[in-house]
């Protein structure tokens, strides 16, 4: 699973730029300082 973070200035950004990206421990690091911070996760599967 590749886990990535988005940042997202709606008065300075068009689109959510990719702020970070990482897969296995990394990515693990990510989704939990999201969820550690109330940030909104959402899994997606192929």
């Amino acid at each position: 699973m590749i886990s990535v973070a988005l940042k997202f200035i709606p008065k300075k950004d068009n689109a959510p730029v990719i702020t970070a990206a990482a897969s296995g421990f990394l990515g693990d690091v990510i989704r939990n300082i999201a969820e550690k911070n109330s940030v909104p996760t959402v899994k997606i599967r192929f």
